[in-house]
């Protein structure tokens, strides 16, 4: 919101009094700002509320929305003595009516006056909070190291799981207000759901949000594609940056359900596989490395993270060479041995780099 709000138009808007092209401006404007949205489906919703009185409803008492106004615009509640115009004084009251009881059109004015002002008054608040210096949380980091996972609860009691080489980042007041977590390599969570703060896991080019599941979330440094992998319930996935939208205008999000892997590419894109091995994308939560046809350009960074090796090609067209093989606990010689023999290779390791060669 900005300082240019029309309050007197948005009070004949909120009177269905504007015509056509003041109600084109209303919603061009509205349109810019969610927080000018919210707060006019606030004043709308409470509108119509003081329009629907009448009846069998107790009315619009003016006198009595007077004394609580005064009170908040006086010091201490207290009252102050009238000014006293030098023209004639007018009616307080409107002839034949019960004084302080005002007929219904003059009500819903009154009503929609009183929202404005309270919205206005609202975003005094708002400014004058913005003003303030903010308010510094501190942040909890996880992190494991490469050949190594971690396994820890959060303050909420969501369990997380951290793969090799990654980091994960949680406000210490994770829980009280929000659920946001910041991670860099890949993680297993079991979520502990509250429908009223959602889970969110901000990688660096998308956000997914637990809707009541248990999940893995990937995003790499230098990998092309943040993914989520849903093992249950379900996890809205959707970029980080907004900067992808559908046909439509609206920022694209994918529902992903059990067996599915749902991808954020470089552009924002967002693409869903169903019918995946959930055992495949799962295998390293149990300490199992897995590859299936995978090039052994693609498989290096993650042998590397993996292992706490670093992996060289004697021969740049030795990345075209496809890995299947599966690796638990053996120790690094072994793995080396059955990785070269999978590939057809040779291998020669100096210290912690490990050089394949035809």
């Amino acid at each position: 919101m900005t300082d240019d709000i029309d309050w007197q138009l948005l009070h004949r808007y909120l009177a269905h009094e504007c015509n056509a092209v003041e109600v084109r401006e209303v919603e061009r404007s509205l349109a810019a700002d969610p927080e000018r949205r919210a707060m006019l489906r606030s004043l709308q919703d409470l509108t119509e509320r003081a329009r629907a009185t009448g009846g069998d409803a107790p009315p619009w008492n003016s006198q009595a929305q007077w004394q609580r106004l005064k009170q908040l615009m006086v010091p201490g509640g207290g009252e102050r003595a009238p000014v006293e115009s030098e023209r004639s004084p007018q009616p307080r009251f409107m002839v034949g009516r019960t004084p302080g009881v005002l007929p219904r059109p003059v009500r819903i004015a009154a009503a929609v006056a009183l929202l404005v002002g309270s919205g206005a008054v609202w975003w005094t608040l708002q400014r004058q909070r913005a003003a303030a210096p903010p308010v510094e949380v501190a942040v909890r980091e996880y992190n494991s190291p490469r050949g190594q996972r971690a396994d820890f609860r959060l303050p909420d009691g969501t369990r997380v799981l951290l793969g090799v080489a990654s980091r994960l980042r949680v406000r210490a007041d994770h829980g009280d207000i929000r659920r946001d977590v910041e991670l860099e390599g890949a993680a297993y969570f079991e979520v502990t759901h509250d429908a009223t703060k959602p889970f969110a896991v901000h990688m660096a080019n998308a956000v997914a949000r637990d809707l009541g599941t248990r999940f893995t979330a990937r995003a790499y440094p230098g990998e092309m594609a943040a993914q989520v992998v849903v093992a249950e319930g379900r996890v809205a996935l959707r970029a980080n940056n907004g900067s992808h939208r559908s046909a439509g205008g609206a920022d694209e999000e994918a529902l992903l359900e059990v067996g599915q892997l749902g991808r954020v590419d470089s552009t924002g894109a967002v693409s869903v596989r169903r019918g995946i091995d959930l055992g495949h994308y799962l295998a390293w939560t149990e300490g199992r490395l897995v590859f299936k046809d995978t090039p052994l350009r693609d498989a290096l960074p993650e042998l590397s993270r993996w292992f706490d090796l670093d992996f060289r090609l004697g021969d740049t067209a030795l990345g075209k060479r496809r890995l299947t093989a599966s690796f638990y606990n053996q120790p690094n010689n072994e793995a080396l041995d059955m990785l070269a023999v999978s590939l057809g290779l040779r291998h020669e390791r100096r210290g912690r780099i490990v050089t394949f060669t035809p």
